[in-house]
């Protein structure tokens, strides 16, 4: 799973408390509530693809959030080491 699927790119952290909008992108919910109070409700677009979202709706998105947990448990374990030899040399994976 590529560091992007679970960044926000309003603040460039991993996903808090994940929302999703009209387009599809996700961001952190309290970051795109201040982005999007900085603008009319008639203005209000995506931040990553400009896309205009009408409702300015915010729906959780407990996919990404599940995600974000496990990423962010990965991170917390100790990691194994690096095989120093092989096909992978010098490479580490997560899969989740």
């Amino acid at each position: 799973m590529p560091l992007a699927d679970v960044t926000c790119s309003i603040c460039l952290d991993v996903l808090n408390n994940p929302v999703s909008i009209e387009c599809g992108h996700n961001f952190c919910r309290g970051c795109l509530s201040i982005h999007w109070s900085e603008v009319s409700a008639q203005g209000r677009r995506c931040p990553e693809c400009r896309a205009p979202c009408s409702r300015g709706r915010m729906i959780p998105d407990t996919r990404v959030e599940s995600l974000v947990e496990k990423f962010t448990k990965l991170l917390r374990e100790e990691p194994e080491p690096v095989r120093p030899d092989g096909p992978d040399k010098g490479k580490r994976s997560f899969l989740l």
